[in-house]
Formats: C-alpha cells, sequence, structure tokens
C-alpha cells in the first residue's frame, strides 16, 4: 500500500513495461523521492476521478477562482467570495 499526500508531485518518466496478461506500466516518480510502476488505465482512472490532475490544469483551475473571486468582489456578494476564496485556498 502506497499513501500519497495532497500536494504530491507525480511525474510520469518515459520508462514503460509491458508485462504480460497485465497490460502497460508507466515509471512514476513522486516528489524525486520515490519510484514505482502503475498500471496505465489506472493513471487514467485516478484523472478522471478527480483525484490527480496535471499542473496545467491546477493553473487553470486558480485563475477562473481567481476570476470569479474579482468577480463576487465587484458585486459584493460575500457568502459566494468566502466559498470560493476556500476552494482557491484548496488548490493552492
Amino acid at each position: 500500500m502506497i499513501n500519497f499526500r495532497q500536494g504530491d508531485v507525480w511525474t510520469i518518466t518515459n520508462h514503460r513495461k509491458y508485462v504480460d496478461c497485465l497490460g502497460w506500466h508507466c515509471l512514476i516518480d513522486i516528489n524525486n523521492e520515490f519510484q514505482f510502476f502503475i498500471y496505465v488505465d489506472d493513471i487514467h482512472e485516478l484523472h478522471i476521478k478527480g483525484s490527480i490532475c496535471s499542473i496545467s490544469d491546477l493553473d487553470l483551475k486558480i485563475n477562473y477562482l481567481n476570476f470569479k473571486i474579482n468577480e463576487l468582489l465587484d458585486a459584493h456578494n460575500r457568502e459566494a467570495f468566502l466559498s470560493l476564496s476556500n476552494k482557491l485556498q484548496h488548490a493552492q
């Protein structure tokens, strides 16, 4: 069992291997500290569930939340501002 923490950075390396009856696996590097092979379809499932995302996706989410927070400030919507501020803090 491998435990991950929020904020861990996964780097998908170019090292791949095929395991008979199991399929393709990619070597993943976690925070430049730990490496392991993971089944390619498991990476896709984790992304679909929202458990992992790319740095680009995270940057886009942070930019969007900043934009929406600025709109809410202009509209003086305190409740929505606090809600999105919490989401922004979580994303950062």
